[in-house]
């Protein structure tokens, strides 16, 4: 009977030292973490339009003064007679609208500006700001016009006040004469009068 409770417990033992050892797992060595790199934002170019380049070249000539206004003028002219461009085309109407355009100076940004109008108005951009430009000369003219007209008037009213004045000189300057010439006859009446008095009576 002791053999048996030894043996038994000897198989206990064991049992318990198998299990033990069946809930040890050996777990398998880990991959690194990957490195996830990070993309390095790109540096942004900033283009610029050619409707905004116009517009910043008509900031520029509208600063300059006369001397160095000719110029530039005459150099994008220069230009344009090589490279007859919309773009080029446009700067020279820029300098149409400028604050003290003459009238022939519209009316030739008018003639300069109708191609465009014609062939690319609407669809790209440059005809977008040429429809603009047109309008902008368009009413310049019409306020041109009629300063011209007032000034027309003005003259002629000048004209007149000037032919008015000359009349009323002249008048006056009649009045005049004819107030010696009355002057003139009173005292030749005076004289008369006096000498008829400084006459003896004659006796009866």
């Amino acid at each position: 009977m002791m053999r048996v409770g030894i043996l038994a417990c000897m198989v206990l033992w064991l049992s318990a030292g198998l299990a033990g050892c069946g809930t040890y797992t050996v777990k398998p060595p880990q991959k690194p973490a990957a490195v996830v790199e990070v993309p390095r934002p790109r540096p942004q170019i900033i283009k610029i339009s050619e409707v905004e380049t116009l517009l910043r070249y008509f900031e520029q000539i509208k600063k300059l003064p006369e001397p160095e206004l000719s110029k530039e003028y005459e150099r994008v002219r220069q230009g344009f007679a090589l490279d007859k461009s919309d773009f080029v085309r446009l700067q020279l109407v820029l300098f149409a609208i400028l604050p003290n355009a003459s009238s022939a100076e519209i009316a030739q940004g008018l003639i300069l500006i109708d191609p465009l109008l014609k062939d690319n108005a609407g669809p790209s951009p440059l005809g977008a700001f040429a429809l603009l430009l047109n309008a902008v000369l368009t009413e310049q003219k019409r306020l041109e016009d009629g300063m011209q007209g007032m000034r027309v008037v003005m003259q002629d009213l000048k004209n007149g006040m000037q032919g008015l004045t000359q009349k009323l000189k002249e008048q006056q300057r009649h009045e005049e004469e004819l107030q010696e010439k009355l002057d003139a006859l009173k005292a030749m009446e005076g004289t008369l009068m006096e000498r008829e008095r400084a006459r003896p009576m004659k006796k009866k």
